[in-house]
C-alpha cells in the first residue's frame, strides 16, 4: 500500500491533546488552534479538535457540505449572534455561511465533510435559520396577535361506533 497507513483506532483526551496554529483556511490564525483527529486534506472531511483563544474568531466561510460541532468548554457566538455553550450539538447545512468567535474561549469537537469555503471580502452573510428557532419565532408572533371571536361551526357528534348517520364504511378506531 503507497503512503502512510492510518490507525484503525485513534483515541484522544480533549482535555489532554496537544494543539498547534489553526490553518485549515490556508492562513495561519493565532486566535485558534486545532488538534487533527481525522482531517485529511484530500477529502476536505474528517474530525477535529479546535480551541479558540479569549477573543478569537474564525475566518468568515460557507460549508460545502454539513458541519457538525459539539461545544465541549467555553462558549461560542455565530456571527448572526446565535450563542452556543457547553454541551450544545450543532449541525450547520451546505450553504450555511458565518464566522464564529468566542469571547472568554472555547473548545469544540467539530466534524465536516466536504469542505468549505472561504468567503470573498464584503460578501454577505445571513442570519443562519433554525428549526426550532423557527418554530419559536413563529409561536411568539401567534402569542402577540390578538385573538378574534368567531364563531366555530359544531362539529357532528359521533356515536360510540365512530359513524355518524348516514356515513359509510368503518370506523377508524383500532
Amino acid at each position: 500500500m503507497p503512503g502512510k497507513s492510518k490507525p484503525l483506532r485513534t483515541k484522544v483526551n480533549w482535555r489532554e491533546a496537544l494543539f498547534s496554529t489553526y490553518s485549515l483556511q490556508g492562513k495561519p490564525q493565532d486566535d485558534l488552534t486545532w488538534h487533527n483527529i481525522s482531517w485529511d486534506d484530500a477529502s476536505d472531511s474528517g474530525f477535529f479538535l479546535i480551541r479558540f483563544a479569549p477573543g478569537g474568531v474564525s475566518i468568515p466561510h460557507e460549508h460545502l457540505h454539513f458541519e457538525e460541532f459539539v461545544v465541549l468548554e467555553g462558549e461560542l457566538e455565530d456571527h448572526d449572534g446565535t450563542v452556543y455553550r457547553a454541551g450544545d450539538c450543532v449541525s450547520l447545512a451546505p450553504g450555511s455561511k458565518h464566522f464564529t468567535r468566542s469571547k472568554n474561549g472555547a473548545t469544540s469537537a467539530v466534524f465536516i465533510r466536504g469542505g468549505f469555503r472561504t468567503l470573498d471580502a464584503g460578501e454577505g452573510l445571513a442570519k443562519i435559520g433554525t428549526k426550532h428557532g423557527k418554530t419559536a419565532a413563529k409561536k411568539k408572533v401567534a402569542a402577540a396577535k390578538p385573538k378574534t371571536s368567531k364563531a366555530k361551526a359544531t362539529a357532528r357528534t359521533r356515536p360510540a361506533g365512530g359513524r355518524t348517520p348516514g356515513s359509510a364504511g368503518r370506523s377508524r378506531r383500532g
